[in-house]
């Protein structure tokens, strides 16, 4: 099996974050997830508005003359494979656990199925009550892009395409499941549902593209 396929076996479920400076940036991002949503619900004073705007002024300079690295690779600095998937591990937009914009998807796989739960809140919502469908079509595209290293290959998203079978509910545990249907040289196909409890929302097909894991660090 393709090494970066291996090192995604149990992403994303229990992980333990790669160290202490990790840890603490995961509970951050969980109290940032809290803070979005008060931002999108709390019908709040002025007044009660600029104290907390204050508040962030301070935590903004707490973090401000800190190093910074941006982005995956950065973040890896040349410390090799599974130093990067440790760190999309944190910071994927879709399962980082150490981004507030993750929901965060949280995902695990046996023999030749993958399987995935999550939890839009109310800033993710489109129709009233219900999730918006780009943060439905991201999810799925992230988690058919896990299912895919059932098949031992590590790929990009070649095609995706979504069918919307019914509303999905906010503040609802969400379960996905995917599988592969074929796999044809360096392309992988692959099929997933998202359902709430035995009902099935939302529908995907993906086609994903082999991409050797050298490429990545050139």
């Amino acid at each position: 099996m393709n090494r970066f396929a291996e090192l995604h076996e149990g992403a994303s479920r229990n992980a333990p974050a790669p160290d202490e400076h990790w840890s603490e940036r995961r509970k951050l991002a969980d109290k940032l997830r809290v803070l979005i949503a008060e931002v999108t619900s709390a019908d709040a004073s002025a007044e009660a508005y600029a104290a907390a705007i204050s508040h962030l002024d301070g935590a903004l300079a707490a973090l401000s003359d800190a190093p910074h690295y941006a982005g995956l690779l950065a973040n890896t600095r040349d410390l090799g494979i599974e130093r990067f998937v440790a760190v999309a591990q944190e910071l994927n937009p879709i399962y980082g656990l150490s981004n507030p914009l993750a929901p965060p998807l949280q995902m695990h796989r046996s023999a030749d199925r993958a399987y995935g739960q999550v939890r839009f809140s109310s800033p993710y919502e489109g129709p009233p009550g219900h999730v918006h469908g780009g943060f439905i079509a991201a999810a799925l595209d992230q988690f058919l892009g896990f299912t895919q290293t059932l098949s031992g290959l590590s790929g990009m998203t070649g095609k995706l395409a979504v069918r919307y079978v019914r509303p999905t509910p906010l503040d609802t545990d969400l379960e996905l499941e995917g599988w592969i249907k074929e796999r044809i040289g360096r392309l992988v196909y692959v099929e997933g549902v998202l359902r709430v409890a035995a009902v099935v929302t939302a529908k995907a097909t993906g086609m994903f593209v082999e991409v050797p894991t050298g490429y990545l660090f050139r």
